[in-house]
């Protein structure tokens, strides 16, 4: 082994002298990381985790109702409102608010604002299909 060369593996040691064995010819070196690969590393660990935690929350996550809906077709009139169907077929346990925004994702409505003429589908309230 050449001089230059031991010379060489002390400045990749960190100052500090890399041990060298004859026989084996094995190098150790000490490798340090900064705050910043710190950071990175457990920003890295991190992300595998939550990754991982969130594909399984995925799989494990069922329909809550896969029976098939009834669902009613009207023709917007004069003076018809989302908040009119969402109140004359609103779900026992729900709030009108919260099933207008429910008929606005389900009709794609990019606003509550409905025009006349427009068609837009209104599920069937379960406690009409027991009646």
């Amino acid at each position: 082994m050449t001089q230059a060369y031991a010379r060489s593996m002390n400045r990749i040691g960190g100052g500090r002298a890399a041990t060298m064995r004859k026989s084996g010819r094995r190098h150790h070196i000490r490798v340090r990381l900064t705050p910043l690969g710190k950071g990175f590393v457990g920003l890295l660990c991190f992300g595998v985790f939550a990754g991982g935690f969130g594909l399984a929350h995925r799989a494990q996550a069922q329909p809550e109702d896969t029976r098939p809906q009834v669902v009613h077709s009207y023709v917007v009139g004069p003076g018809d409102s989302l908040w009119k169907f969402a109140q004359e077929n609103l779900p026992e346990g729900q709030s009108v608010d919260e099933y207008m925004i429910y008929l606005a994702k389900l009709n794609h409505l990019t606003s509550t604002t409905l025009v006349t003429g427009q068609r837009i589908v209104v599920p069937e309230s379960q406690d009409n299909l027991t009646k």
